[in-house]
């Protein structure tokens, strides 16, 4: 643990240890030259709302970002209403058919 290892074909050195948060380590420095301040939350709640809006359903979201269909739920199905409005209305077309029936 701690010790470099040397690659055979060149003098780069790398670290033996992986660091899961190298990515973040790079936004905070990223955000701190240009004076913004952006986190990773705020790069997987957008992921997350542009699926949505896009129309996926709540089990692909939350299989995708690694959450329960029911966290996705509470997030992001605010974000769904004209696909769930559309989901359960009637066409305008078999509306004057409804009429006709009901008259007769």
């Amino acid at each position: 643990m701690g010790q470099e290892i040397q690659a055979t074909s060149s003098a780069l050195r790398l670290p033996s240890r992986y660091d899961v948060d190298n990515f973040s380590q790079d936004l905070r420095a990223a955000n701190h030259k240009f004076n913004l301040s952006w986190t990773c939350l705020d790069c997987r709640h957008t992921f997350g709302s542009q699926l949505a809006m896009k129309g996926e359903s709540l089990y692909k979201i939350s299989a995708l970002m690694g959450n329960s269909p029911e966290i996705c739920r509470r997030h992001y199905a605010v974000l769904l209403p004209e696909a769930l409005t559309n989901t359960v209305e009637f066409s305008q077309l078999s509306a004057p058919n409804l009429q006709d029936q009901l008259a007769v």
